[in-house]
């Protein structure tokens, strides 16, 4: 992230959107920058229209294009320093600012955006002091928020229909790479940039041209649907069908929460703490709560049903925050210790069973 030119941006409702910075014209919407070019004069540059809208990032990024850490940002701040944290994720939410490190984002979702003043003092003169020796966890927590805060770049847009037109056309190409069909239920979640108003015109020409194809290609989606050529033809091959993999409920293959009736009832709500286990397009496993409700939908006997509880294995052995203990309350419906699925755990988990649960933990092999 600090060599390549890629960055994560924040936007509304706290998501992030990771994406190289000469896609950064693609998030902007027309409308409003047109409306900047027609308010705020012709050619002015976008870091002072950037600065204008926020006193803040004028006197925290005098030189628009450096790159800041927290010390230095705290010597140019009149005010506390968990004031300045706070102010700085204000911003961040408003897509003006990002850092250059994945792990400072990491760090603020551990604390829930949080950082109290003693804990915010106390890191920053750890990092510029040397006088005292840090602990061994000292050391691995490092410094409060690392990298450095830079400005969002903010592309200038041509006010030029047919530079407009193309960039619709990239804009619908980024979300045919990403999900080989597009329709409108799919695009809720995106930058408002990027959902269906913005680009249907776009997706109507490159039919046109021959670019994308619409039509009927999957039943139970209302409206029209694009696919490209490429997803075309992958959907003419046989999808393998013995293949079993898993993923989150809000990862953005899944289609948990999207508004569609022929999947109404059949997905789990699109949240964190939900994952689901598939055998080709079949779905196997629901495991919600981080494994405290499972639903299995293969009996017992299944001989690739310890296959089957791979989300379980990744909470348990993931790099990241990996979980101590897995707690499973219920499994379809009854209470997990009566549960005929219990010996089926014990050859992948270290497990142990009382009144109430069956708690796996991470087997030593």
């Amino acid at each position: 992230m600090q060599e390549e030119g890629f960055l994560w941006v924040g936007g509304e409702g706290h998501r992030v959107t990771f994406c190289f910075e000469s896609d950064l014209d693609l998030l902007q919407e027309e409308t409003f920058e047109e409306k900047d070019l027609a308010f705020n004069g012709a050619d002015r540059p976008a870091e002072v229209i950037l600065q204008e809208g926020s006193g803040l990032l004028a006197n925290l990024f005098p030189d628009s294009t450096r790159r800041y850490d927290l010390s230095t940002l705290l010597q140019m701040f009149k005010g506390s320093g968990a004031e300045l944290v706070k102010r700085l994720w204000d911003e961040v939410w408003q897509g003006r600012i990002t850092n250059d490190t994945f792990i400072t984002l990491r760090r603020a979702l551990m604390n829930r955006f949080r950082f109290p003043e003693t804990e915010t003092t106390r890191k920053l003169h750890q990092r510029v002091s040397r006088l005292r020796r840090l602990s061994l966890t000292e050391r691995k927590r490092g410094p409060l928020l690392p990298g450095n805060w830079h400005l969002v770049p903010r592309p200038e847009l041509p006010n030029d229909l047919l530079e407009t037109e193309e960039r619709r056309k990239d804009r619908a190409r980024l979300l045919l790479d990403r999900y080989g069909i597009l329709f409108r239920e799919l695009l809720q979640r995106e930058w408002p940039a990027l959902r269906w108003s913005n680009i249907f015109r776009a997706l109507r020409i490159m039919e046109l041209s021959g670019e994308v194809m619409a039509g009927i290609f999957f039943h139970g989606i209302p409206g029209p649907q694009f696919i490209s050529h490429r997803a075309f033809r992958r959907l003419q091959q046989k999808l393998p069908e013995d293949v079993a993999y898993w993923i989150n409920a809000t990862d953005p293959a899944s289609l948990c929460g999207i508004q569609l009736d022929a999947t109404r009832g059949m997905l789990p709500p699109r949240i964190a703490t939900t994952h689901l286990v598939f055998r080709g397009k079949r779905l196997i496993v629901v495991s919600k709560r981080n494994g405290r409700d499972l639903t299995l939908h293969v009996p017992p006997e299944d001989p690739d049903l310890p296959e089957y509880v791979v989300s379980l294995w990744h909470l348990l052995m993931r790099k990241f925050q990996p979980v101590r203990r897995i707690s499973i309350e219920t499994i379809n419906g009854e209470r997990a210790p009566q549960s005929a699925y219990v010996p089926v755990l014990r050859t992948s988990f270290d497990v142990t069973v009382d009144y109430r649960n069956v708690t796996l933990y991470r087997k030593m092999r």
